[in-house]
């Protein structure tokens, strides 16, 4: 998988011609995928803070890409997240998605957290996710080689 990665146009998290969406740049680490981001006001709640359904939006998206980076297509299954601090519209942040274990043979479990460059916790998930072989298949027309 080296010489491919995923994409879809018009997914609203990464899609690049989702004009309403958030275009984001997942980075591939060894043991992680990290999004490096800050998001506009078009998507606060209250006056100056990020809406939690976007943040709850990104952490699954770090931790989708997380498995994928690890070669495993996977679909969300359960995402607890908890809340320490607000988000502020057009702040840097990062988000850091991990696998953590093999739960049984197609359910998994990860956890994403959301922080800023001095390492303040805004928010944090763990979640589980379904192994999917067919999804591989289906997801195929959306890889470009690098």
């Amino acid at each position: 998988m080296s010489n491919k990665y995923f994409f879809t146009d018009h997914c609203f998290c990464c899609g690049s011609k989702n004009i309403k969406g958030l275009s984001l740049v997942v980075e591939k680490h060894d043991e992680y995928s990290l999004i490096k981001c800050s998001i506009p006001s078009e998507y606060e709640s209250y006056p100056g803070i990020v809406h939690g359904g976007i943040i709850s939006t990104l952490l699954d998206e770090a931790l989708w890409y997380a498995f994928y980076f690890k070669n495993l297509f996977t679909f969300t299954r359960k995402l607890s997240i908890t809340f320490k601090k607000s988000v502020p519209v057009n702040y840097p942040i990062m988000i850091k998605g991990e696998v953590i274990k093999k739960l049984r043979a197609s359910l998994w479990i990860g956890k994403a957290e959301i922080f800023d460059n001095n390492k303040n916790l805004f928010a944090f998930a763990t979640g589980e996710f379904f192994e999917s072989k067919n999804l591989e298949n289906k997801l195929a027309i959306y890889f470009k080689e690098s």
